[in-house]
Parts: C-alpha cells; sequence; structure tokens
C-alpha cells in the first residue's frame, strides 16, 4: 500500500527505532542489579549491625524507576506519533474518495448532458420525418379515396346484379325449405303425438301403481290404528283393573290403621286425597271434603300416615294414576 502524503507545513515526525530503547533499557537494568549485588556482598555479615539493609534495597527501586521514567515517556510519544499519522493517512485517504466522487458526479451530469443534447436533436429530426410522413400519407389517402370511389361505383354494380340473382335464389330455396319444413313440421307432430300417448299411458300406469301402494299404505295404517285402538283399549282396562285392585288394597290398609277417635258418632265419612310416591311413601293427605267432625277428619290423615308404605304396583301406567288418587272413607260401610 502506499503511504499517504504528509500534509504541507506538517512536523516532520523523527523515525521510531524501538531496539535502542530496549538496548539501553537493558543496560541500566545489568549496572543497576550488578551494584546491588557488589553492595550486598560487601555487607557485613553480623545482621545486628547491618540494620538498614531494607533501605538500601528501597533506594536502588527507586533509581530504576526513575532510570525507566524517560524510555516509557518516549515510548508513550513515539506511540502518539503513530496514532496521529495513521489518524492523518485515514483523513487524506477520506478526502481522495470524496474527490474521486465529486469527479464521478462531474462525468455524471456532463454525460447527462450530452445524452439530453443527442435526444432533443433525435427529436427534432424525428417530428420532421413524421411531418413529411403525414403529408405523404394525406397524398396517399386523397389517391385512395379516388380510388375508393371507383371502385365502389363498379362494385355497387356487380352487388346489384348479383342481389337480382341472389333474391331469385333465396326465394327458390325459400319455397324449397319451406316444404321440407312442413313435411317435418308433420313427421314431428305425429313423432310427438306418439310420444305423448306413450307418455300418457305410462303416467296413467304410474299413477295407478301410486294410487293402489297408496291405497294399501292406508289400509295397513288403518288396520295398524285399529290393532292400536284394540291394544290401548285392552291396556286401558287393564289399567283400570290393576288401579281399582290396588286402590282396594290402599282402603283396607286405611282401614286397617285407622283408630276410631272416642266420642265420634257412627256413620261418618270425608274424602281424602293422597299423594305417594313411585313406592308407595305417602307425601301428602288432603281431606277434600270433611265429614263435618275434625277429630273423625284428622284420625283418617293419621291413618293414611300410619299405613306407609301403601301398596303400589309394578305397571308405569297405573302406578302414575294411583300417585295421587282421592278416596271415600267410611269405616262403618
Amino acid at each position: 500500500m502506499t503511504p499517504p502524503e504528509r500534509p504541507k507545513g506538517a512536523r516532520q515526525t523523527p523515525p521510531v527505532r524501538p531496539g535502542r530503547y530496549v538496548a539501553a533499557s537493558i543496560l541500566l537494568h545489568v549496572l543497576i542489579f550488578g551494584l546491588f549485588f557488589a553492595n550486598v556482598s560487601l555487607l557485613p555479615q553480623a545482621t545486628e549491625e547491618h540494620a538498614g539493609d531494607g533501605e538500601i534495597i528501597e533506594a536502588f527501586a527507586v533509581d530504576e524507576e526513575v532510570a525507566m521514567a524517560p524510555i516509557r515517556e518516549r515510548e508513550a510519544a513515539e506511540e502518539e506519533a503513530r496514532r496521529q499519522a495513521e489518524e492523518e493517512r485515514r483523513r487524506q485517504e477520506e478526502e481522495q474518495r470524496r474527490r474521486e466522487a465529486e469527479r464521478r458526479e462531474q462525468e455524471r451530469l456532463e454525460q447527462q448532458r450530452r445524452e439530453e443534447a443527442e435526444q432533443a436533436r433525435r427529436e427534432a429530426e424525428e417530428q420532421a420525418r413524421r411531418e413529411e410522413e403525414r403529408r405523404q400519407q394525406e397524398e396517399a389517402e386523397r389517391l385512395r379515396r379516388e380510388e375508393e370511389q371507383r371502385r365502389q361505383e363498379e362494385e355497387e354494380r356487380r352487388r346489384q346484379e348479383e342481389e337480382r340473382r341472389r333474391q331469385e335464389e333465396e326465394e327458390r330455396q325459400r319455397q324449397e325449405e319451406e316444404r321440407r319444413r312442413q313435411e317435418e313440421l308433420e313427421r314431428q307432430r305425429q313423432e310427438e303425438e306418439r310420444r305423448r300417448q306413450e307418455e300418457a299411458e305410462r303416467q296413467r300406469q304410474e299413477e295407478e301403481r301410486r294410487r293402489q301402494e297408496e291405497l294399501e299404505r292406508q289400509r295397513q295404517a288403518e288396520e295398524r290404528a285399529r290393532q292400536e285402538a284394540i291394544e290401548a283399549e285392552r291396556r286401558a282396562r287393564e289399567v283400570q283393573q290393576t288401579v281399582g285392585s290396588y286402590a282396594g288394597r290402599i282402603s283396607a290398609e286405611l282401614r286397617r290403621a285407622w283408630v276410631r277417635p272416642s266420642g265420634t258418632p257412627a256413620g261418618l265419612e270425608a274424602l281424602v286425597r293422597i299423594r305417594l310416591s313411585r313406592h308407595g311413601d305417602v307425601q301428602e293427605v288432603t281431606i277434600t271434603r270433611g265429614s263435618g267432625n275434625d277429630a273423625f277428619d284428622a284420625s283418617v290423615v293419621r291413618a293414611a300416615y300410619r299405613a306407609a308404605p301403601l301398596p303400589m304396583p309394578d305397571d308405569d301406567d297405573a302406578n302414575r294414576e294411583l300417585r295421587e288418587r282421592t278416596y271415600r272413607f267410611a269405616p262403618d260401610r
């Protein structure tokens, strides 16, 4: 890579030679350690007479730090110089890229101007060419119209002659077509009449079949309804017989559970409505028409609860009718 140009007036930075400073640093360390070991070897062996050894070592360490300070400052200055030189190189490269972009933009604008001028010239030439072409087209159109007029006149004469022949031929064909059409219509009418009669017969037979099926369906439905009515009547009689039988048993249970209150006259009766569960447990007892004797009426209610559970049939219909029923309680009759 070519090194960046140095701006005019910039201060010349001397080249960095790190090897020289490293050699000087090493030499200085060797001298310091040599002096240190020489002093240590000359010191007396008795520790109680040389209590200041720590201060001597510390002095050597301080001298080394002082000796290394200029070297570190020089290295820092050289690093700063390198950093500034790198920044200057990057700035110059950026400036060069900017100038190159400006140059390309100028070239693009110049090329665009030349293209626009060329486009204008071509458009002017195209306009002139179109104008000449228009004039030629107008002249050609005039000649074409004149020729077209002559052609149309000749065409009209031929057309009239052809029209006359065409009408004569069309009339002949029309008459022939009418004859064939009438024959086809008669054939179609006869064919349609035949199909209509066949379809009417088919529909009649189909209607008769459906009517017979409907009659059979109605007959079967009536038969099922009659059988169901017979079964329902039989079932109703069976349920009523069951209800009557269990109602008698319930009345008997009431009589057995009833205890006559003392002092009540004979011949009393009451109407009592008893509501039962499916299994005969007494849920509610109501005197719907009392005997006129409160003690008698109360004894009837107690008898109903005392008689529970009352007998109940397994038949669902009879069971439902007996779940709430009014009984005539007359123990003396």
